[in-house]
């Protein structure tokens, strides 16, 4: 399942522990830790919900301060992590706010798309992954990704046939 064209990327990634195989899990919770990287929790106190009910071939990928740090990429914005299964390449950004939810769109989407550009230029999506790019809202409560409703989604449809959802729980069946 893992393009061998980035082989070596997530080989980096298992040494510092950013690529975790989620697949003999039913529910993992993952917790936006602020300052450090995104980690995959236990308890109750979490920002998304990957469900994986038919424990398919599932690998979280710890992105932001995980594979790529502060200092590498400068200028650029980058998604929390993403999840990976056979048949998607879902980008998750977090944004754990009550307040300028405008502005906040406007830079979750550029993140998601500097991220995805990332993925792109590595060639670490494979052409048969559908590509899923998710902003999760912690304030709102748990819901599953749905369709948005800004422009953004024909953006990223029209641009990089991607499909923007909005929400923070995702079915992976």
């Amino acid at each position: 399942m893992i393009n061998k064209n980035y082989y070596k990327l997530f080989l980096i990634s298992t040494k510092i522990e950013c690529l975790i195989d989620i697949s003999n899990t039913v529910e993992t919770k993952i917790l936006d830790q602020k300052n450090n990287k995104c980690i995959i929790v236990y308890n109750e106190v979490f920002h998304f919900l990957a469900n994986n009910p038919n424990k398919i071939n599932l690998y979280y990928l710890a992105f932001d301060k995980c594979l790529l740090f502060d200092a590498d990429n400068k200028g650029k914005g980058r998604a929390d992590f993403v999840i990976i299964s056979k048949t998607e390449f879902c980008i998750i950004e977090i944004k754990d706010t009550f307040r300028n939810r405008i502005a906040h769109k406007k830079n979750i989407n550029e993140q998601l798309e500097d991220t995805l550009n990332f993925f792109k230029k590595q060639d670490a999506i494979n052409s048969d992954q559908k590509i899923i790019l998710i902003q999760c809202w912690s304030y709102k409560p748990l819901r599953t990704a749905t369709t948005s409703k800004q422009n953004y989604y024909k953006y990223f449809y029209d641009n990089y046939n991607a499909e923007l959802l909005e929400g923070n729980t995702r079915n992976f069946i």
